[in-house]
């Protein structure tokens, strides 16, 4: 199987550009365009390219200083996945001719290849000076260096920007500026599903603190299984029925019960185009989940930084926590918030949390896991970003 080869080559008549552009800021193109391209078009552009690369569609990428010129090399599957990035990432905007005016000229040379040659042509770009931004698992070898120098492990901009990942990094708790029917999705479950919660089968009693109560309760909507009852957790990854989407997550499905709940699996689709699990969870009076990570945590991961969480109360009370505390933090410096009825929020599963219902009552929460790849649900996370943020995490 060929894969394609893109080389754009960029040259310009004032040689220290070429000399400086992998160890300065202001000769970057992001630095040399930042009158003419604003944050939203980079952010757009990063999360385009980050897709690319963890879904394989883009196989290497690395920038290399070769004599009085900077290329930029990339291997990827195939013209159609490099042409699908190209109309997602550049927005309709042509690089080339605006960087004409800055006296920048770029030429863009293809060919398709064999997995031997893009072997060959990557470790030729080794002996220039390089960067490699992205290196598949099949390519990467023990003595390459990925990163960017210059970003210090985040995407520099040569302007306040932060990528919506990192930004949500910083974020314990991020209501959601939606409209919930609550009514009607109280209304389905009083129909359908009324008292009967069914035990969750992953036995999570034994990551609960010692003393603790311990039952947790829930039926699926979109899940591993098409039976409701059968709630797997990420240990799902160890069964053999497993199959993988192309994002290399387990692939989901609607349950039995989804068909009897149009009105909420409805209300979801207006936040997320391609709902990961969703379930209806309920906590009883005194019950407590532990601290845990969705991404830190070796017994439930670790799960890349991109899928997120958003909790919907549909039956509350005061006393009901939601708590999040910073990487490495200790407890009694975490976040804590009392989510009320009908609120969505996105609930920080990527740091340590805990849920806890003190209160007399159980609390039932609409439980959703969307991607940072899904754009509807990345125009609610940005709509949300831009409003003051009160729920910071402590530093």
């Amino acid at each position: 199987m060929s894969l394609y080869l893109v080389d754009i080559e960029f040259s310009s008549k004032n040689t220290h550009w070429s000399q400086n552009y992998l160890t300065h800021l202001d000769s970057r193109l992001t630095a040399i365009l930042k009158n003419d391209l604003n944050n939203d078009f980079w952010e757009k552009y990063s999360q385009s390219l980050i897709h690319c690369h963890q879904t394989q569609q883009l196989l290497y990428r690395v920038k290399s200083v070769q004599l009085q010129t900077v290329h930029l090399t990339q291997v990827w599957q195939s013209a159609a996945c490099f042409q699908q990035y190209t109309n997602t990432a550049l927005q309709g905007q042509s690089i080339s001719e605006l960087l004409k005016k800055y006296g920048i000229i770029v030429r863009t040379y293809t060919k398709e290849i064999t997995e031997t040659e893009a072997s060959v042509i990557l470790e030729g770009l080794l002996k220039f000076p390089h960067i490699l931004q992205f290196v598949a698992q099949k390519f990467l070898k023990k003595e390459m260096t990925l990163g960017d120098p210059l970003k210090s492990g985040k995407n520099y901009l040569p302007f306040p920007w932060m990528p919506t990942a990192e930004k949500l990094k910083l974020i314990a708790h991020l209501p959601l500026n939606v409209s919930v029917p609550i009514d009607a999705i109280c209304a389905e479950i009083k129909e359908n599903i009324a008292d009967s919660f069914s035990l969750i089968k992953l036995n999570l009693a034994a990551r609960n603190e010692v003393g603790k109560q311990r039952p947790w309760f829930g039926r699926g909507l979109i899940d591993y299984r098409q039976d409701s009852h059968d709630l797997y957790e990420y240990l799902a990854l160890e069964k053999d029925w497993i199959r993988l989407d192309k994002n290399g997550d387990v692939m989901v499905q609607e349950t039995e019960l989804a068909k009897l709940m149009p009105e909420t699996l409805r209300f979801v689709r207006t936040l997320v185009s391609e709902p990961r699990v969703t379930r209806l969870l309920c906590i009883p009076p005194g019950a407590i989940l532990p601290w845990h990570s969705h991404c830190q945590s070796s017994v439930v991961g670790p799960q890349p930084y991109r899928k997120m969480v958003i909790q919907i109360p549909i039956e509350t009370n005061p006393d009901v926590i939601y708590r999040v505390h910073a990487i490495d933090s200790i407890e009694e410096n975490s976040v804590d918030l009392n989510y009320r009825l009908g609120e969505a929020w996105i609930f920080n599963s990527w740091h340590m949390h805990q849920v806890e219902n003190h209160g007399k009552t159980p609390r039932v929460a609409l439980y959703i896991e969307a991607s940072l790849t899904d754009s509807l649900f990345l125009s609610h996370v940005q709509s949300a970003l831009s409003m003051p943020i009160k729920f910071s995490l402590p530093l």
